[in-house]
């Protein structure tokens, strides 16, 4: 996975939308590609560039990435299906494979409980309990202020 200011050599590069679109990385990607170093880049979470809040910057910038010349791989669980001929267009793809599978996770249940503001925590705890989830163990909850979020964090 690249991180900002990475410069060691790698065949294949991993990247995030957010990261991808960079000076940095559209200049440690060049300096792959003169040596003849760099075989494709991977793109994780391009529906970045539709879900950021200044998704349409961010979108237009991915274009860039072009100047690498090499296959790409864009990586999404989450970019609507009405988005695609956005994506391929910015992007300038006009020859890809489009593999798509399902998103269905048995595993995988949600809840949602509204909470009037006082009772975040005390809420979260008994879902936690309901759940099973012991000291140390996992789950998500999401809250409608980063304050409120950082308070559950805590809990």
């Amino acid at each position: 996975m690249w991180h900002h200011g990475e410069v060691g050599y790698a065949r294949i590069i991993v990247v995030s939308a957010d990261q991808a679109a960079s000076t940095d990385f559209i200049t440690y990607g060049s300096m792959l590609r003169k040596r003849r170093l760099l075989r494709r880049v991977v793109l994780d979470k391009c529906h970045l560039s539709f879900t950021a809040s200044n998704y349409q910057l961010k979108l237009q910038q991915l274009g860039h990435l072009q100047v690498l010349r090499c296959p790409m791989i864009l990586l999404t669980a989450t970019l609507p299906p009405s988005r695609l001929d956005d994506l391929r267009e910015v992007m300038h793809i006009s020859d890809f494979r489009l593999i798509r599978m399902s998103t269905v996770r048995p595993n995988i249940r949600y809840t949602i409980r509204r909470c009037p503001n006082q009772s975040a925590i005390k809420v979260v705890r008994e879902m936690a309990r309901l759940r099973g989830l012991g000291k140390g163990e996992r789950g998500i909850f999401y809250c409608s202020s980063r304050d409120r979020t950082e308070e559950v964090g805590r809990c």
